[in-house]
């Protein structure tokens, strides 16, 4: 799911004396269709959204469910704004008064029922059970917002408040995209603490301008399950309608307790469109600097020195996907980079990093890809060190750049950073960069010695012990030579030894037959 920075849309519809006409280039009106097939279409679309809609209600039995709205955590009541707008919503849309089908009265009646159930009150109800077809209703008004506006409005949050706001925006991105999110939900915990103890500080509510978790992450959950109906039917009018309805809740949100915009989220049209441009991303981008040719169809985007030699940014087709990756310039063409690094304009990876700051983040848009990250030869004596890769960043104002992932961390945070690059990681099918194993490893501790007298000693030593082991490691191998002779040898003796003592025992079965035969004989000599 997208949240947006666009600006806040009304809970309200326009009404009638406000409605914009069409007009044409020239500012004049643009002739309208012939009014009366224009009447008789609109009358048969709402005649045939009704009858869905009935259809619908008398095969539900959940009042949540009727009301197409999300079941209440259990323990708390549904949202009473909520209630009220999928009340007149539907109720407007099948009233038997005004609804030519033969069962609009009892599914009238059943979405009543499910109203009342989920805490409709008799005055709300009243406004639709005599709706004359035509009149706008007011706004509702929750008995929350009553017992609010017999108090106090909410203030304007002061600085330090916009401040933290700003602080948890990348963690509501995140929400956006799982609200179950383990880690963000701390984060935000934390934020609302420092609200609470600062508020206490100044002997203020500890519940004021508290982030009201609990309450977008239900509608964010609603919202990013038709989202993900839209990924595979983008006309799908249920989850269209039902990501409008979510967007009014949060909107009332954002607006009651003076939260930024950017915490709305996008409408079905804007979601559609931002799914075809996130495509188009991972295609193809118009960089704003030069870009170079190198081998076997290789796009040089920018480059870097790595100690004696450099480092290339490129990007390429691998398996059907553009993937970029960090080369050294033997890999990518000595001659095209030199080429590409003779350019007045070419783009050097390394400079500016030091100027990225926790002050860009507000005007942080989107990660459009990261660099495939791979280790050739990694000495495994050294600490862990993640390989090195770039992140392609989108901002508002400032537009397309090139980052670090330590520069991307001072943006968003090392949290939200490390959460934006597992996405993209992700999206375009490999490891993120603290995952990737090399291709081999070795292991030499005296690389990691900077003193080089102690290196020397370190390498010496190190090549006696290596003589130590290859020494240990031929006395195994000729012990383990022996042990096999022996038992090759012993096996041989053993099977004589048993043939052995089978041929005595025949011998010995020989015998005593022999001597059984004599014993008769000797009985019938004396029986005679």
């Amino acid at each position: 799911m997208s949240l947006t920075s666009q600006p806040v849309e009304s809970v309200h519809t326009t009404g009638p004396a406000t409605a914009k006409t069409p007009q044409g280039g020239g500012g004049l009106r643009t002739p309208s269709p012939t009014p009366g097939l224009e009447l008789e279409r609109i009358k048969a679309e709402k005649a045939r959204k009704a009858t869905e809609e009935i259809k619908r209600i008398l095969e539900c039995e959940d009042p949540a469910e009727i009301l197409k709205l999300p079941k209440p955590i259990e323990g708390q009541d549904a949202d009473e704004l909520e209630v009220i707008l999928a009340w007149r919503e539907i109720g407007c849309m099948i009233h038997p008064d005004h609804t030519e089908h033969k069962d609009a009265t009892t599914a009238y009646k059943k979405l009543q029922t499910a109203a009342k159930e989920m805490g409709l009150d008799a005055t709300d109800q009243e406004d639709v059970d005599s709706w004359d077809g035509k009149a706008e209703f007011d706004p509702p008004t929750t008995s929350g917002q009553q017992r609010h506006m017999d108090e106090d409005e909410v203030p304007q949050p002061p600085a330090r408040v916009l401040e933290l706001y700003t602080k948890a925006t990348p963690l509501l991105y995140a929400l956006g995209e799982n609200p179950h999110d383990p880690a963000a939900h701390e984060e935000l915990k934390t934020i609302n603490e420092e609200i609470r103890e600062a508020n206490k500080k100044e002997e203020l509510s500890p519940l004021e301008w508290l982030i009201p978790i609990n309450e977008l992450v239900i509608h964010y959950i609603e919202v990013n399950s038709k989202y993900g109906i839209l990924k595979s039917n983008a006309t799908d009018q249920d989850a269209r309608s039902r990501i409008s309805m979510e967007k009014k809740f949060i909107d009332e949100i954002i607006n009651r307790n003076h939260l930024p915009e950017a915490w709305t989220v996008l409408t079905a049209d804007e979601f559609v469109a931002q799914q075809s441009e996130n495509v188009s991303n991972t295609t193809s981008i118009d960089y704003p600097w030069r870009t170079g040719k190198g081998m076997t169809d290789s796009l040089i985007v920018g480059v870097r020195k790595s100690g004696r030699g450099t480092q290339v940014c490129v990007e390429r087709q691998e398996g059907g996907t553009l993937i970029r990756r960090l080369e050294s310039a033997s890999e990518v063409g000595l001659l095209e980079v030199q080429n590409y690094m003779n350019t007045n304009d070419f783009k050097n990876l390394a400079e500016g990093q030091s100027l990225w700051s926790h002050q860009h983040r507000d005007d942080f848009e989107e990660l459009l890809w990261v660099t495939k990250s791979q280790t050739m030869l990694k000495n495994t004596a050294s600490r862990r060190k993640d390989p090195a890769a770039d992140c392609c960043v989108k901002f508002r104002k400032k537009g397309i750049h090139i980052l670090t992932v330590s520069s991307l961390s001072k943006v968003l945070g090392p949290t939200s950073a490390r959460r934006a690059i597992t996405r993209v990681c992700e999206r375009d099918g490999f490891l993120p960069p603290w995952e990737a194993e090399p291709v081999s490893t070795y292991y030499d501790k005296t690389k990691l010695e900077k003193n080089p007298v102690k290196r020397r000693e370190m390498r010496d030593q190190q090549a006696l012990e290596n003589r130590d082991i290859k020494e240990e490691t031929n006395s195994i191998q000729h012990l383990q030579d022996r042990i096999a002779k022996l038992e090759t040898s012993g096996e041989g003796q053993l099977q004589a030894r048993v043939e052995k003592m089978e041929k005595r025992f025949d011998t010995m079965e020989t015998s005593m037959n022999e001597l059984k035969d004599m014993f008769k004989q000797l009985m019938a000599t004396l029986a005679r």
